[in-house]
């Protein structure tokens, strides 16, 4: 399967965990979540040797698409873990709750280019809980700015969220460690 295919497959698990709907077994569900994450992490291990094969070249084409590579994405990781907020497609918000948990805790999948991905650091370390608040918090100021269309929907929705992951883990977890990054304010 693509990565797409796999994402699908992963947002259609935790939909049916919701729905508890034509479930034979949630057990059945988790095992196949199980297999999604273990796929994920060796495309994430192929994805960081290869990478750290490749020489760097100077070359350029004649196109004007940006370069990518094999199941890279053209957004970011929230949306394509099925995050979407507002007025138009959006995400149920418990289901979007679970997906924040999950880009928290979890191995996420190799979609993005390597030094993206290492922008997200690992599961369940401040890194992690800071870039997700962080994108979050940029959404949301970047919406603040956008006087010509009304995003006031998706702005409550990520204010909501970023609220969410600060009493969730922030404010249990990491609030109180001596470190210099602090939550990001919208």
């Amino acid at each position: 399967m693509d990565a797409e295919q796999l994402q699908r497959q992963w947002l259609n698990c935790h939909d049916q965990l919701l729905r508890k709907a034509g479930l034979p077994r949630p057990s059945d569900v988790r095992a196949i979540l199980a297999g999604i994450h273990a796929e994920w992490e060796r495309r994430r291990i192929i994805a960081s040797h290869l990478a750290a094969d490749e020489w760097p070249t100077t070359d350029i084409t004649q196109s004007q698409k940006a370069l990518s590579k094999p199941d890279w994405l053209e957004h970011g990781m929230l949306s394509f873990m099925g995050y979407h907020v507002g007025r138009t497609a959006p995400t149920p918000r418990q289901l979007r709750l679970i997906i924040l948990d999950s880009i928290f805790l979890e191995e996420l999948p190799p979609v993005l280019p390597l030094m993206a991905m290492k922008e997200w650091g690992i599961p369940k370390a401040r890194g992690r809980i800071l870039k997700l608040a962080n994108v979050l918090a940029s959404l949301t100021k970047n919406a603040k700015r956008n006087l010509s269309v009304d995003l006031s929907v998706s702005i409550s929705d990520w204010e909501q969220d970023l609220e969410y992951l600060r009493i969730k883990f922030w404010l249990p977890v990491f609030a109180h460690q001596p470190f210099p990054e602090e939550w990001p304010s919208n």
